[in-house]
C-alpha cells in the first residue's frame, strides 16, 4: 500500500500524491503474509505482469540468491518493461571491499534491472542502504532516490512515513512511468533507452 501510494496516489489534495499519479497500478502478490518471497512466486508474478501489459515492474524486495526461473522471467520482461528493484537495507556493498565482503541483492544487482539505493532529503547516502562499489560492471545498482521518512498511504485509509530502499525504488518506478508515457513508441524508445535516460537523470553518489 505504501509503495503503491508513492507511485500513484491520486492528486486530490488528500494525504500524499504519487510521482506518476495518473498511472494505473497492477497489484500482484508475490510474497506471503510474513514478507517471504519464493523464487517460483517471483517468476510467476514477473511473467504475469509482462503478459498483461505492464510498462514498469517495481520490485521492492530482494535477497542474496536468485533462481534461473526468476532471471529468465526478468530477461523476458526486459524486452518491454522497465525493471526497477530495491538495493536492500543491509549496509552492504555489491562487491568486495577492503573491509566488507560482497553481498549483492537480487534482482536489483542484475545489469538489466535498475537497482535503487536510498538517500536522505539532503542527498546523503542513507546509513542502512546497500551500496554500489564500482560503476558499470555486471553486479550493479544504478541510482539513488529518497528513501528516508517517505510519506505515503498505509492500510485502512491512513498515511505514514516509512524508510528503506523499498521506498526509494517506487520513486524511480514512478519516474520510469512518466518517461514511458512521454515516449510510448517502443521501436524508437526501447527499454534500454528509457533506462538510460532514467539513470542519467537520477542521483548517483
Amino acid at each position: 500500500t505504501h509503495v503503491a501510494g508513492i507511485i500513484a496516489a491520486a492528486n486530490n489534495s488528500k494525504g500524499s500524491v504519487g510521482i506518476a499519479y495518473n498511472c494505473k497500478i497492477m497489484a500482484i502478490k508475490a510474497g506471503n503474509g510474513s514478507g517471504y518471497f519464493t523464487n517460483s512466486a517471483i517468476a510467476k508474478a514477473v511473467t504475469y505482469a509482462y503478459e498483461h501489459g505492464a510498462d514498469v515492474i517495481n520490485m521492492s524486495f530482494g535477497g542474496s540468491g536468485v533462481s534461473y526461473a526468476v532471471q529468465e522471467a526478468l530477461e523476458t520482461a526486459y524486452e518491454r518493461c522497465v525493471l526497477v528493484a530495491a538495493a536492500g537495507n543491509d549496509e552492504s556493498p555489491n562487491e568486495r571491499t577492503l573491509y566488507l565482503p560482497a553481498r549483492p541483492s537480487y534482482p536489483g544487482a542484475f545489469p538489466f534491472v535498475v537497482g535503487v539505493m536510498s538517500e536522505s532529503a539532503l542527498h546523503k547516502e542513507s546509513p542502512f542502504t546497500n551500496f554500489d562499489v564500482k560503476k558499470d560492471n555486471k553486479v550493479e545498482y544504478e541510482v539513488y532516490a529518497p528513501g528516508e521518512d517517505v510519506y505515503s498511504s498505509i492500510p485502512n485509509n491512513r498515511y505514514g512515513k516509512l524508510s528503506g530502499t523499498s521506498m526509494a525504488a517506487p520513486v524511480v518506478s514512478g519516474a520510469a512511468a512518466l518517461l514511458r508515457s512521454l515516449h510510448p513508441d517502443r521501436k524508437t524508445f526501447p527499454t534500454k533507452v528509457i533506462m538510460s535516460r532514467l539513470c542519467s537523470n537520477m542521483g548517483y553518489g
